[in-house]
């Protein structure tokens, strides 16, 4: 299975023409030096289908936790297939959801985002 760490760059094999052009209308972000990278734009489901079928395996999704920094894939946030158009980057990991500061934390957190 590939991995795909959401706000990461990745690498493709070489695409077709047709096959990169829908990428890029799913909001597959792309930079020639850097490669690939999904965004809070991206149509994550439109994308992972085509990059399932292209390489041939599952590509799963894994973001980091907002509040340790740790990675949480998509499986073990209990997102299915169904619900990747209400993913959220955002995700808190099992062992921090578990802390009873988690909604302080993450509050902070993004509060220091917003600037």
């Amino acid at each position: 299975m590939k991995e795909i760490v959401f706000g990461e760059w990745f690498n493709l094999p070489m695409l077709s023409r047709d096959l990169f052009s829908k990428l890029m209308s799913a909001k597959l972000m792309y930079e020639k030096s850097k490669g690939f990278r999904v965004s809070e734009k991206t149509d994550l489901y439109t994308v992972l289908s085509i990059l399932e079928i292209t390489l041939g395996e599952e590509v799963g999704l894994v973001s980091k936790c907002y509040i340790c920094m740790e990675s949480v894939s998509t499986r073990d946030g209990g997102y299915e297939r169904y619900d990747l158009r209400r993913y959220s980057h955002n995700t808190i990991c099992s062992r921090c959801s578990k802390n009873e500061d988690a909604y302080t934390i993450y509050t902070m957190r993004f509060a220091e985002s917003m600037g």
